[in-house]
Parts: C-alpha cells; structure tokens; sequence
C-alpha cells in the first residue's frame, strides 16, 4: 500500500465523515486508557523530566513535605498524560487519515495534583466546524473537552482541547511552511541559551503575595531550544505515546484498528507510525507537507505552565492557563516565554487575589508561535495559605 493510496482510500474530509464526526457531539464518553492516572513519585518525576523541570516542588520529597502542601505536588500539565496521551483519545471519532495540528488548549484547575491522587477522565467533543485554511484548505477545527476528577470523584480540573483537520495530500501540495529556514547556531549562541536556561529559578518556598504585585510587572522569561529529537522523546516518556506509537503486539493492534495511524515509506514498505512527524523529516513531509519535524502542540503548552508556576511559588496556584498555539516550533527552534502582569482583583470571599497575565513566545526568526493568557492565585498573607477548592471569580475590587 503507498502512501498515495492512503491518502485517496482515507484522508478526505468528505459530507459523509464530518457527519459521523459530528454525531459525537455532546456525548461523554471515559478515558479507560491513559498513560497516566496515578499521581505518584514515578508518574511526577518523569513529568518533571519531560518538561526540564528541576522544581524541588515535584522533585524533592523532604523539602515538599516542610512546603505549606505538606506533601510533594505534581507539575499541573501531567494531566496531559490523563487525556492528549491516552490510548482512547480518538478513537472511534472518524475522520480516518485526516491529520490533526494541535492548535490550541484551555486549561482550568480547581486544586492542587498531591503525591496520591487517583485519576478518572472523561473526553467529549464540543465542536466540529468545517472551514478553510492556507495550511490544508478544507479543514475541520475539532474541540473537545476533557473532565479531571479525583477518586471521590471531585472535579479537578477541565481542559478545552482545540485541533486543525487537514487532509495530507493537500498539505503537501499547499507547502505553507516551504520556506522556513532552520536555526543555525554559532557555540556563542548556544553558550547564550544556556545562560539564559541556567537562569531558570523557581520562586520555591519564599512567599510571592498578592500585594507585592503590580500591573505592569513582567515574569522572568522562559527558554527552550533548540528544538531536538531528544526533546519529542522526554515528553513522550512523560505524557505517554499520544496512541500512535508501539511495538510488538500493540503496533499490530494498533494497525488493525486503523490505517489512519500509519504511514507506509513508498520505497520500504514499512509501516510507520503517524506521531513520526515529530521526529522524522521523510515522514514530517509526507504526513503533514512539513519541512521538518515539528514540536507537539501539548508539549509546548506544557511548557507554558512552568514559567507560570515558576513564578508564584510554592504557595501560589496556577488556575487557568489559555492558550493559542500560533505558528510551528520546527526541529531547531528556540522558543522564549515572556507573560506580563495585566489585571488584578481580590476574592470577595476568601484571603486570595486572583492575578492576570498575557503570555507570548517568540522563535529565532520573531515569529509569535504562542499567545495566550493566564490567571494565577497568589495569597494576601504569608500566615494564611490558599484553600480550595479556588474557583475563578469575577473581576472585582483590586
């Protein structure tokens, strides 16, 4: 089977599978196959690890036990390992072959992810609109979203996921990426990432309050890069195979379920698994008319939460995070996050402000690759710790 063939036997988005599509809508459904739904030592670290995150936070038992949470607390993104690395994310949505650009997520969290948490999720698409793009022409934007609850079966978090449908072939034929040149780097550029990536500090145990923050105020920027093979793999190992990728016995189920998961090398004949795009140029061309390979939409949000809870500290909370993946983090890339302090308000009902904040990242070529928003919950008074449940409340007194 060639890729060719693929492409005319799955791949289109035809009037009869956007309708199998959307007859999803509004109908949840669980998660029974994610790749993370312990919160443990195990699943925390390896998060951690995923995302380049030395925060002790996560990563050192004792110091977080002496912490206000009293016990050693999860980077918020491992839930991405609960839903984007689930081995039932998409499965039975339709829309065979037509690849997905992760374009967007949403993020909410009600609490705080504690060493012993037990994960339930569910998934539901929300919508399905057919529309058209420089990137594939005919396209779909799909958005789902997907419920957190804890073993009691508290909500603990919610995520809207947002994703680009594009047929292969016209991906190709289209080339909107052709002409991006890849990043080239003298030692002295590279010596100057990594003093910016030593840099890198988290607030830790010294309080950040509410009223030691102004509008105005910028958080302390946050680099990845250059964009390598190795960093695919780390998140893959974090957040788990995105349902695309296995071995043995499992690749051939895998197969077997869909054909849409592969892409068959014309001159081989080897079948190989979609989520190669990120790792692979051949396939990266082929699969998506992609020069290169290409970052993973959920790793870079990932990495949006860390300048966030970088910058609040240990006693602060990360509450919703927005954001809107703009353009493509190519093999080499440098990315830098810049947030800015916008708006303030204080809780009307509980010692805590809530604090607003813009987000931007820009590559090595000025290219805004994300743009978003955040609102993060800082205390009022280092003696009174925040309570949650937190829920957002509206803009208020400041």
């Amino acid at each position: 089977m060639s890729s060719g063939n693929a492409d005319r036997q799955t791949g289109i988005i035809t009037d009869e599978a956007l309708a199998q599509l959307r007859s999803r809508i509004g109908k949840e459904y669980p998660i029974s196959e994610p790749f993370i739904q312990y919160i443990n030592a195990d699943s925390i670290r390896h998060m951690a690890v995923g995302l380049g995150d030395d925060n002790p936070l996560w990563l050192d038992r004792p110091y977080a036990q002496n912490s206000v949470h009293r016990a050693p607390l999860a980077p918020p993104a491992i839930l991405y390992g609960a839903a984007w690395g689930a081995g039932d994310m998409r499965r039975g949505e339709g829309l065979p072959g037509v690849h997905s650009l992760h374009c967007g997520d949403r993020w909410t969290w009600l609490r705080p992810l504690v060493d012993g948490d037990v994960i339930h999720t569910t998934r539901v698409l929300t919508r399905a609109d057919l529309r058209e793009g420089a990137y594939g022409g005919r396209s779909v934007l799909q958005v789902r979203e997907f419920r957190f609850y804890d073993a009691t079966g508290e909500l603990v978090a919610v995520c809207e996921m947002s994703a680009v449908r594009a047929e292969r072939s016209q991906a190709r034929s289209r080339g909107k990426y052709a002409a991006i040149e890849m990043g080239v780097y003298t030692p002295a550029d590279i010596d100057a990432i990594d003093g910016q990536t030593e840099a890198e500090v988290a607030r830790g145990a010294v309080p950040r309050l509410y009223g030691q923050v102004a509008v105005g105020e910028r958080l302390p920027p946050l680099v990845r890069g250059p964009l390598t093979i190795g960093d695919m793999l780390v998140w893959h190992m974090a957040a788990g195979p995105a349902a695309h990728v296995g071995t043995g016995r499992q690749w051939w189920a895998m197969r077997r379920r869909g054909r849409q998961r592969v892409i068959v090398h014309p001159e081989s004949g080897v079948p190989q698994s979609v989520q190669l795009v990120h790792m692979d140029a051949d396939l990266a061309y082929r699969a998506a008319g992609m020069p290169a390979p290409y970052d993973i939409g959920a790793q870079r949000g990932a990495w949006t939460t860390v300048l966030f809870t970088n910058w609040i500290g240990d006693g602060g909370f990360l509450a919703r995070v927005d954001m809107q993946y703009r353009a493509m983090n190519f093999l080499n890339d440098v990315t830098w996050w810049h947030g800015e302090v916008v708006d303030m308000w204080r809780s009307a009902t509980r010692p805590h402000g809530f604090v607003e904040c813009v987000v931007e990242a820009v590559n090595q070529r000025g290219e805004l690759n994300l743009k978003g928003s955040a609102v993060c919950v800082l205390p009022l008074d280092a003696d009174e710790p925040l309570s949650y449940p937190i829920h957002l409340e509206p803009k208020g007194r400041s």
